[in-house]
């Protein structure tokens, strides 16, 4: 009967210390797991997105600066166009995707009197560092056309960059395609023209000559 019960003693003791050894895992796998799953954590943390991503694109005015021509002849306007650039996604211009490449002017002179330079004007590439771009504009006004302002259209045509992911070196363009009133300004002011031509003076002599002109401008000379 002794014997029984110091056998039943040692297997109880094995079943404790066997216990305790499981135990003693368990503790260490659970120090393990969390330790584990808060470095998932840490290396999943999300960057920000700035760095992952660029997102933008041009914003285009256009401006005459000199836009008033006469009357009866050729002139030139000019325009300025200045691109001041928009960030979607970023924290400051950025010009790969700001700047408008390529870019170019078409006018249609439809609906007014005057004639403006014809067909796609190339102007290039428009950066927010490097505008205004300044574009001269050929005019012609025929004579009858009286003073007063007159609108035309004018077209811009580009392309750029929108988005640009850096870590797969990705990027993603667009065409853009602005429209714009621009506004020309025919003004004769005093313009004078020679009617009549007079002179008593011989070839190879001296004499005087006789002019009559006209104020045909809008203006009192």
């Amino acid at each position: 009967m002794g014997a029984l019960l110091v056998g039943l003693s040692l297997a109880g003791a094995a079943a404790t210390s066997a216990g305790t050894a499981d135990g003693g895992a368990a503790a260490l796998s659970g120090i393990g797991g969390p330790v584990a799953d808060g470095a998932v954590a840490q290396a999943g943390t999300e960057s920000d997105p700035t760095d992952r991503q660029v997102r933008g694109s041009p914003v285009l005015e256009l401006f005459a600066t000199q836009r008033t021509v006469p009357a009866g002849a050729e002139s030139t306007v000019r325009i300025d166009i200045v691109n001041t650039g928009e960030m979607e996604i970023g924290n400051q211009l950025n010009s790969r995707v700001t700047t408008a490449r390529g870019l170019t002017l078409e006018i249609d002179d439809g609906d007014v009197p005057i004639d403006v330079e014809d067909g796609e004007i190339p102007v290039g590439d428009v950066s927010t560092a490097a505008s205004p771009v300044p574009v001269e504009l050929d005019v012609t006004v025929p004579d009858d056309v009286p003073d007063g302002r007159y609108e035309v259209e004018a077209t811009a045509r580009y392309r750029y960059t929108f988005e640009i992911i850096p870590e797969f070196n990705d990027h993603k363009d667009r065409r853009g395609i602005d429209d714009f009133d621009l506004t020309i300004v025919v003004d004769d002011g005093a313009r004078f023209a020679v009617l009549e031509t007079d002179t008593d003076a011989q070839v190879g002599g001296s004499g005087d000559v006789t002019v009559t002109m006209a104020n045909v401008g809008d203006e009192t000379a």
